[in-house]
């Protein structure tokens, strides 16, 4: 363990729980334009996190977005309220990747076996 700047910020850090988390969101209804600017997420009227990017997805048949939500409110399944510039809607917070990976290799695999 060799001494380094910022050491000592890390180790404060490694034993506070994230305040944040970054979650994946599907948000019903038609295709929203995408966001410009972060967008509020709110439960029961208050303020838990942003909404800092969307898209519509054509695959999914729904919107897609990801935001930064307080500790507990990040639980898959959960909902939050959106203020879009369409109105509010209600977002569902679902698992990240959306879908799932169709690569058949992990990238660490290979490099495990390639350092053996």
């Amino acid at each position: 363990p060799s001494d380094f700047i910022g050491r000592g910020a890390l180790t404060r850090l490694r034993d506070q729980p994230p305040e944040r988390s970054l979650v994946g969101m599907t948000i019903p209804g038609g295709p929203l334009t995408p966001n410009r600017d972060v967008w509020p997420l709110s439960s029961g009227g208050n303020a838990v996190g942003k909404l800092t990017s969307l898209a519509y997805s054509p695959r999914l048949e729904t919107n897609i977005a990801l935001g930064l939500a307080a500790a507990g409110f990040s639980d898959p399944g959960g909902t939050l309220d959106v203020a879009t510039q369409d109105g509010p809607r209600r977002a569902t917070i679902v698992e990240l990747p959306f879908t799932p990976k169709h690569q058949t290799d992990d990238p660490r695999d290979l490099l495990a076996s390639a350092a053996a």
